[in-house]
């Protein structure tokens, strides 16, 4: 009995808290602030649509710790939207908040990350944002001739876009034309000019730039992996002098062609690197003959007159293949990989395309590699996580019901006791808590923004002062209003 009884004093004290209790903590402490900034970036890399969300304070913080080192945190992070597209992939600190000229959204985004600095290890576990407009009416109070947001079916927004799009294929010079992803923001302004503010997504087509442009809306978007995305912003005027249209369209890099031109670099560099090695070293000479070419067959040789030898022959994307390596003399002083004598190994590919790959693309490195992944790799599951577009909270709004989301019901622990941790051998995962709903004394921290508009909807919004509630009603993941 009073080994039970030791047992269970040592847990309390490790832990420093009764199970399922999240401690708060403080929203000036360093550490908290970190892992709010932290969590900021982890979250907009997760984001496929929208705009990237910047931080403007941590509203309430919970921690609990985990293991010697580790601490998981529960944070609540006041947001402000920014003009920059996910698309683009910036950091939020190199973003501009809108102001209210550009009819600012605000929001909240509350969550969960494990943060372990002696290993290195920062992980985010789940995040649940929502974020709404400021009423119209409180902009026009302000500024009664600042533009306002219009519904994104409207004729002349449609308009605007078709005649942006239009523009951008006939003096854009790309290879191949552009297609609409999606419409994604859109103001009006009135007066003695009337403008219309139209912010789109494109992605490359099929289509090379020879293509009848009135046929481009029949092209078919190109579903490749290195197809390339971009983001408009058209303007158009309208006056009794007539019309007019300013369009700026920034064309990104898809991951996969970054990827796979740091890969054709490092290529170059390594056989920059074997060729003197060898020259050096060995005294005979080591040449690569690469031939790359955009289609469905991909072939490498590789001469080493030194019986050294590596025959690659990719042929086609429904068939596997096999890497034939063969030494005479074991392993070779500039690789780290070699045979002994008569020793040879395969390795049986599935490629990941069925698909023929007919079409060009802008860079020449951008062409299909089909890497197999090794078991012993590790890797981590991606976030949990979801964000909710809301409408002002001057118009009614029904809560959307997400059965299946794994953030929708915080009840639940998310991860199992005692699963092993991914990054770090020898430790567990941390179990993930009910997210908190008591407000810590030492939060909010202070706003960032010099804007009283947007300081008075953060504090009027009965959404997102949730955590301050005694008794909060209506949960929206996350989330919970005040009754």
């Amino acid at each position: 009995m009073k080994e039970c009884l030791l047992l269970l004093l040592v847990f309390a004290c490790g832990h420093g808290a009764p199970a399922g209790i999240v401690p708060s903590s403080s929203c000036k402490d360093a550490s908290s602030k970190d892992a709010a900034a932290q969590a900021m970036d982890k979250i907009n890399l997760e984001l496929s649509e929208g705009y990237i969300f910047s931080l403007e304070r941590l509203s309430n913080v919970g921690l609990l710790r985990h293991g010697e080192t580790g601490v998981v945190y529960y944070l609540t992070i006041d947001v402000l939207e920014t003009d920059c597209h996910v698309l683009s992939k910036k950091n939020w600190r190199d973003c501009k908040v809108r102001d209210i000229g550009g009819h600012p959204v605000y929001g909240q985004c509350k969550a969960v990350i494990y943060i372990n600095k002696v290993h290195r290890v920062s992980r985010l576990y789940k995040y649940s944002c929502a974020v709404r407009p400021v009423p119209t009416s409180k902009i026009a109070l302000v500024c009664p001739d600042c533009p306002v947001l219009i519904p994104l079916d409207n004729e002349e927004v449609q308009k605007t876009m078709r005649m942006g799009l239009e523009k951008y294929n006939k003096e854009s010079m790309q290879a191949n034309y552009f297609s609409l992803l999606n419409i994604t923001r859109a103001t009006s302004q009135g007066g003695f000019i009337t403008f219309y503010n139209v912010e789109f997504t494109i992605q490359e087509t099929v289509c090379s730039n020879t293509t009848d442009i009135a046929e481009v809306s029949k092209c078919e978007i190109m579903t490749c992996e290195f197809a390339h995305k971009g983001f408009c912003k058209a303007t158009h005027s309208q006056s009794a002098r007539g019309e007019h249209l300013n369009l700026k369209c920034d064309l990104f890099e898809p991951e996969a062609a970054e990827e796979e031109k740091k890969r054709h670099l490092l290529e170059q560099k390594l056989d920059h690197s074997h060729s003197s090695t060898a020259n050096i070293s060995l005294g005979h000479d080591h040449t690569h003959d690469h031939t790359h070419a955009h289609s469905p067959s991909h072939a490498q040789d590789h001469d080493h007159p030194d019986d050294h030898r590596h025959d690659h022959d990719h042929k086609g994307h429904n068939q596997s293949h096999a890497h034939n390596h063969t030494q005479d003399q074991g392993k070779h002083p500039h690789h780290n990989y070699g045979h002994s004598d008569g020793e040879t190994h395969e390795h049986d590919h599935e490629l990941a395309l069925d698909h023929e790959h007919k079409h060009a693309h802008l860079h020449e490195y951008e062409h299909h590699h089909h890497h197999h992944e090794h078991q012993h790799e590790s890797s981590t599951k991606r976030p949990e996580g979801v964000v909710y577009m809301l409408p002002s909270m001057d118009k009614p709004m029904i809560l959307p019901s997400h059965p299946d989301q794994p953030v929708a019901d915080p009840a639940q622990p998310s991860t199992l006791p005692f699963h092993p941790d991914p990054q770090i051998p020898g430790e567990r995962e941390p179990t993930i808590m009910p997210f908190p709903t008591a407000q810590s004394k030492e939060c909010p921290a202070d706003f960032k923004t010099e804007s009283k508009l947007i300081k008075e909807v953060f504090v009027q919004d009965p959404l997102f002062k949730s955590a301050a509630c005694e008794k909060p009603v209506k949960s929206l993941s996350m989330f919970a209003y005040c009754s």
